[in-house]
């Protein structure tokens, strides 16, 4: 079974409840595979210690490039010309974790390999769907092949692109919602928290995206965001451990992406998404989220539900 696990910002804690949750759903002869969509370090208070967690764990690992490393990796390079990460976007704090506090301070081996070999975008196929797995999905205002090509930071900023497309709208810093399929795909990403996708959506469509739930991309065509496209249900919305449910009219054909970045740095959840082909014969897949603005030792931080398409 494979499980995407989305923005962690340095949430040593809840990740690690997190796996924990995840561990028990398997026998020992059934494998797990785990994707990690990038953004591991920043805001939170162990970027080192999420690094050295997850490269330790004892399964199948893809581990994608988020724009919080690839501007890690920037300051490496090119030290004060980014400063705005290290002022503004948690680098101050992450720098300190790696004891490098100091002008003359270098990133230890282990961690600058573990940066420069991320990669840019996976695919996977399970049963008869395909899965594109990136940290910010991709721009379908440029040409998706390119997209897909990438492997590495390395590969975007050597792209004929030009600098535009590599600082403002990659598949590591676009903030735009997919607006269409992207070939046969259903896009699993994260990087724009559900709390800030705009309100439209959470007014028409019943997300309860104010409480850190994935966000459910559809192919609307030319109709309105009505409940009938998709929703989340509960029978008590105070609840927090309720079991979810999402269906929609349209189904898995017009499903483009599902968005997993609810905001654990936040003090909402960090989530994993469960993908398998017994699941996906039933229009199902399961999901399984952190709470990160409670006691870690509380029941209540754990939620667990199933989302269904089509009803």
């Amino acid at each position: 079974m494979i499980w995407a696990i989305g923005d962690i910002h340095g949430m040593l804690e809840p990740l690690k409840k997190l796996i924990l949750q995840i561990k028990p759903l398997h026998s020992e002869a059934e494998p797990i595979k785990l994707i990690f969509l990038g953004d591991y370090i920043d805001h939170g208070p162990a970027s080192k210690e999420v690094i050295d967690f997850i490269l330790d764990l004892p399964y199948e690992k893809v581990f994608l490039m988020g724009d919080h490393e690839a501007m890690f990796l920037d300051y490496i390079d090119n030290g004060e010309r980014s400063s705005v990460w290290r002022r503004f976007q948690g680098g101050y704090k992450t720098l300190k974790c790696f004891n490098m506090d100091s002008k003359d301070s270098k990133l230890d081996n282990k961690y600058l390999d573990f940066l420069r070999n991320l990669k840019c975008s996976h695919t996977e196929e399970i049963g008869e769907k395909k899965f594109l797995f990136t940290h910010a999905g991709l721009n379908d205002s440029y040409d998706i092949d390119t997209q897909l090509a990438f492997k590495t930071i390395e590969d975007l900023k050597n792209s004929n692109l030009g600098k535009n497309y590599y600082l403002r709208d990659s598949l590591l810093f676009n903030k735009t919602e997919p607006s269409r399929k992207v070939k046969d795909f259903i896009m699993i990403h994260g990087h724009l928290p559900t709390l800030f996708i705009d309100k439209f959506y959470m007014d028409n469509s019943y997300f309860y995206l104010d409480r850190g739930i994935p966000f459910l991309k559809f192919d609307n065509n030319d109709e309105k965001y009505s409940e009938y496209l998709g929703k989340y249900s509960t029978e008590d919305s105070r609840s927090y451990n309720n079991e979810y449910s999402c269906w929609s009219r349209l189904g898995y054909d017009k499903l483009i992406s599902v968005n997993i970045d609810t905001a654990a740095v936040m003090g909402k959840n960090l989530t994993a998404i469960g993908l398998s082909e017994k699941d996906l014969r039933k229009r199902d897949f399961k999901i399984r989220q952190i709470r990160t603005n409670v006691g870690y030792r509380r029941r209540e931080d754990i939620r667990s539900f199933k989302v269904h398409i089509g009803r």
